[in-house]
Parts: C-alpha cells; structure tokens; sequence
C-alpha cells in the first residue's frame, strides 16, 4: 500500500466525503493486491501454523482481573434485538454450550449495564454470536 499525502494525515484510506469536509487534505492511495481474499487454504494455513498455540481451544487470559469504572459514567442497558424465530433453538442451543464451557455466565439478577445480543450465521452454518456495546 503506498500513500501520498497532501496534508497533515496518517490516514490511508479516506471516504469520499472527507475531502470536501476538509479541503485541505487531499489524498492518493493506492492499494496493491494480491487478489487473495485471505480466505485461500493457503493464506488460512500459514497463519495457523504461526500461531498455532492461539487456535488451541477456547482463549483465556490467566488470573482475575478487575476493572474499574468510572464513577461519572451513566451505566447504560439497551433493549435486545429481535431474533428471527427460525434461530431460537439453535441460539439457546448455542448460549447453554458456552456456559458449559466458561465463556459467559448466567446473569440471574438484574443489572445496570447491558448490550444487545448479536446473532450471525456463519457460511459453514454456524452461529457467531456477539455483544453490540
């Protein structure tokens, strides 16, 4: 990737609207490419082969760690996102399985902060499912 920057930035890749926003940054980029999209076997193998001690089971920090929040900050709790019905079971399905295995917890109590769930298919059908904070 090469950058040529009229400007005072370090940002390589702008949106159109930025320009205009700011007339007095203008900026060239030109991005080279492989055509590989990273999803080749080939790219897939040789990231887990370096790094193979990182795609062995589930990841985990070691100890406790405790953080510390601002008192000034208002806790906030957003309604959760509809789900279509069709993914129910397999979302429950899924939430028991990562309970089981210490990657969330049941929350039986109420609690000030709180996220949507966000809930994707995978391409090989599986479920991602993450927080929206």
């Amino acid at each position: 990737m090469h950058t040529v920057c009229d400007g005072h930035t370090t940002t390589a890749l702008r949106h159109s609207h930025t320009r205009r926003s700011n007339p007095r940054t203008s900026c060239i980029t030109d991005v080279e490419s492989d055509q590989s999209n990273g999803n080749t076997p080939r790219a897939k193998d040789g990231v887990y082969k370096h790094f193979a001690d990182v795609f062995e089971g589930i990841g985990t920090l070691p100890g406790l760690y405790h953080i510390e929040k601002d008192p000034e900050v208002t806790p906030t709790h957003h309604a959760a996102r509809r789900l279509p019905i069709s993914m129910n079971d397999r979302v429950k399905k899924e939430l028991n399985k990562m309970e089981k295995l210490g990657v969330i917890e049941k929350q039986e109590s109420f609690t000030d902060w709180a996220c949507p769930m966000v809930v994707v298919e995978k391409p090989n059908k599986s479920l991602r499912i993450c927080l929206d904070p």
